[in-house]
């Protein structure tokens, strides 16, 4: 079924017009709560999207923690720019459970979101980090109202500690960062708005920003080695979670299943660790960690440091083919607006990147690039620089 403005469908796909001709008795259809109730799919940042599945009760589950967790409150005013599939499809129901409006934009775009939040009064919004950064580098930004915002959620990717201190000091105290994935939708770990203060005016807790939060208290979050052993404070590994939301697996997969949920755990794929206070730090993906002369570099954590460089808007590390390395760590930046794209800059870079990381995690080159490719789902795609780039240091 598609909900149209008239225009002509698919085959197979028939107008949501249809469906409201028809009877409006109740079907004589009993629905159990463990039944399957959506199969929605991965972001396929690492492979090929998978079909989650998932039932009544954990989607309903999914639906109310979010209300509670999420700071929505009655009669908000949502508005959503990212795919309906992923996030922003979850985030309808809950505004509708406490009486809200939610507004839906075809794709982001800056004045038209700014617009909408000035004219309507938005309350609540949610996007990913890239969404944000795009927003402090506008021009105009300045010249809208978005006072009415009280609460914007992020996630999805990683966020730069300064990147958000700046987020902060434009738009307010009103961030708060979620982490989460399809197969535990959206629920795994949150940093409240609250703690974003505290990292802020606290300068003991200033880490706490480069973390993902601490988990809910429904579920139940570990480190795991290779071997799902538990791991120690401290120590990175994959992240683990058992909670009553969790998929019941992939459609028509079984090994990936298997694999996904062995011992009972839905194995993550993210390599984390948690810190002595119990706050969940993520430091890459297990598939996009980087092996280079026989040492592991996670390339959020090189990320965050080029970040830091007051030329750089936006970065992607990733390692590409290299005859002597293995792989060879590749940085590809989005500069600020007024600094030139030159070999100078790019030696800047890379010095500043020797003074805070070890030798073997220092990009071997620099790129350029005039925007970085995301996925449907507002993710970094690391997959299409890889597959594009390949070759860089291949004769």
């Amino acid at each position: 079924m598609c909900v149209s403005n008239g225009g002509k469908l698919p085959s197979g796909i028939e107008d949501f017009e249809v469906l409201l001709s028809y009877s409006e008795a109740e079907p004589e259809v009993e629905v159990n709560e463990q039944d399957i109730w959506e199969i929605g799919y991965t972001g396929g940042t690492t492979g090929m999207p998978k079909g989650v599945v998932r039932t009544h009760k954990a989607d309903l589950m999914v639906v109310i923690y979010q209300t509670l967790e999420f700071e929505i409150f009655e009669r908000e005013k949502m508005l959503l720019a990212t795919p309906l599939p992923h996030v922003s499809g979850f985030l309808i129901p809950s505004a509708f459970l406490k009486g809200g409006t939610v507004y839906i934009m075809k794709k982001f775009d800056i004045p038209t979101f700014l617009n909408t939040i000035e004219e309507e009064k938005i309350t609540w919004t949610w996007g990913v980090p890239t969404m944000i950064y795009r927003l402090l580098n506008y021009p105009e930004l300045k010249k809208y109202d978005f006072g009415s915002l009280r609460t914007f959620i992020y996630g999805a990717a990683p966020m730069s500690p300064d990147k958000l201190k700046e987020a902060i000091e434009v738009f307010g105290p009103i961030f708060m960062q979620i982490y989460g994935q399809y197969e535990a939708a959206m629920l795994i770990s949150k940093l409240s708005k609250w703690e974003h203060v505290e990292a802020l005016e606290n300068p003991s807790k200033a880490r706490i920003l480069a973390s993902a939060g601490k988990p809910y208290p429904w579920l139940e979050v570990k480190i795991f080695d290779d071997n799902d052993n538990e791991l120690p404070v401290g120590q990175p590994g994959e992240v683990v979670v058992r909670a009553p939301h969790v998929m019941l697996g992939y459609l028509n997969k079984p090994d990936a299943t298997e694999e996904a949920l062995k011992s009972g755990w839905l194995h993550t794929g993210d390599v984390g660790y948690f810190d002595e206070e119990g706050y969940l730090y993520l430091i890459d993906r297990k598939k996009d960690m980087i092996i280079t002369g026989g040492m592991n570099v996670y390339s959020v954590e090189v990320e965050k440091v080029i970040h830091e460089h007051p030329a750089v808007s936006n970065v992607a590390v990733v390692g590409l083919p290299h005859p002597d390395w293995g792989e060879a760590v590749t940085a590809f930046i989005v500069l600020k607006p007024g600094y030139e794209a030159d070999e100078k800059l790019k030696e800047d870079i890379v010095k500043f990147a020797k003074k805070k990381l070890p030798g073997y995690c220092v990009p071997k080159h620099v790129e350029f690039v005039e925007d970085l490719p995301i996925t449907p789902y507002g993710k970094l795609d690391k997959k299409l620089l890889r597959e594009k780039y390949k070759n860089l240091y291949i004769a």
